[in-house]
């Protein structure tokens, strides 16, 4: 599990590098990945958020994620990735 976790944040580093390079934006607006790293069920999201600056991905806040978890999808068994972008954008 720790050589997994250890990979994941590499290759996070990778893509946040990667992102802010890419898109001049900060990285105040790449969310943190949430729940376990080993979860039986990934998700790759673009969520809107309400802030200028992104949480964690499981911020009930964003509508996306309110919406997920009123399904019963939720970071006890699910990991979860996001690029948030403000309404506005």
């Amino acid at each position: 599990m720790e050589l997994l976790e250890q990979l994941l944040a590499r290759k996070l580093e990778q893509f946040h590098s990667t992102e802010v390079g890419i898109s001049g934006e900060g990285r105040d607006r790449l969310a943190r990945p949430g729940g376990p790293a080993d979860a039986t069920l990934g998700l790759i999201l673009h969520v809107q958020s309400e802030d200028d600056v992104l949480g964690g991905f499981w911020d009930s806040r964003s509508a996306t994620i309110s919406l997920l978890l009123g399904k019963g999808i939720h970071e006890t068994f699910a990991f979860g990735y996001s690029r948030g972008d403000s309404p506005s954008a």
